[in-house]
């Protein structure tokens, strides 16, 4: 994820929190009843038993993450709402294990949810037990790392890095951290910045904004593919499969957020803001 400063006042939380939380939870509850024009619920229907494959997966997970970073039948609740029990819980360390467990849980059927800190509102970091199918919930809390573009005009950084601690790491730059969020005292992920704070019609909230990303997407055949829109020079651009070439692309980019983020990467220039195309790695 890469994002750039942006001139604009910081936004508030107002009062009112817990009466929304109420309104949250009934929502939560009313929603198994309601039906869509189609026939399909709004929710997921009654649970089913894993196959032999999703039994399988713990093991799986374990061979190719490490085995201390799985755990199995792990019981989560939102800060809020939603609550349910994950065949497994995995804490990938790097992002080619981070692909490679997603890459195994698409194969499985299973549904997967990325978490980052838990602190969201809205119940979609933990897993339901009224889940079509078991969840395996994928912490982005270990892939944290940050490296300065540009001065620090822009700052390359991992989903799961904090956006408290890049904050504090990024004063001595000037800068401010990637979103505001209400919970930032929680020090919620920048990955949960992007998907609630500054992406979609959200996208220019709080004092910086998201320019380009780095991700995975599973087609409707449980496909897993890497998408590289960070258009750094030297990394190559575009949809790839999730082979050799594109695990080594994920390697290079977590080398690259190894540094610390306050420390400014000289040999890293890019194009004025407002033309912005390409930046340049150090060979």
């Amino acid at each position: 994820m890469l994002f750039t400063r942006r001139a604009a006042q910081l936004a508030a939380a107002g009062a009112g929190g817990v009466g929304v939380g109420w309104a949250l939870a009934q929502l939560d509850r009313s929603s198994h009843e309601r039906v869509l024009p189609s026939g399909t619920r709004t929710c997921c229907d009654a649970a089913h038993p894993p196959t032999p494959r999703q039994r399988a997966l713990a093991a799986e997970l374990r061979a190719l993450v490490g085995a201390e970073r799985v755990s199995e039948g792990v019981a989560q609740r939102g800060s809020r709402i939603g609550r349910g029990t994950a065949l497994a819980l995995v804490q990938p360390a790097s992002l080619r294990d981070a692909a490679l467990a997603l890459r195994a849980c698409a194969a499985a059927g299973v549904a997967v949810v990325p978490q980052g800190a838990n602190t969201g509102l809205t119940g979609g970091s933990v897993p339901r037990d009224e889940c079509d199918r078991p969840s395996v919930v994928l912490s982005m809390r270990r892939l944290a790392g940050s490296a300065a573009v540009d001065g620090g005009e822009r700052v390359l950084c991992l989903a799961g890095t904090g956006i408290a601690d890049l904050g504090r790491a990024l004063g001595a730059l000037g800068r401010e951290s990637h979103s505001t969020l209400g919970s930032v005292f929680l020090n919620p992920t920048v990955g949960a910045g992007v998907a609630f704070g500054s992406g979609g019609t959200q996208l220019r909230k709080g004092p910086v904004y998201t320019e380009r990303g780095l991700y995975l997407a599973v087609s409707e055949h449980g496909d897993v593919r890497l998408v590289n829109e960070l258009a750094i020079d030297g990394l190559p651009d575009g949809e790839m499969p999730l082979d050799e070439r594109g695990l080594a692309l994920l390697a290079r980019v977590q080398r690259l957020c190894a540094q610390p983020a306050g420390a400014a990467a000289e040999p890293l220039r890019t194009a004025a803001a407002v033309s912005y195309t390409h930046l340049t790695l150090p060979t």
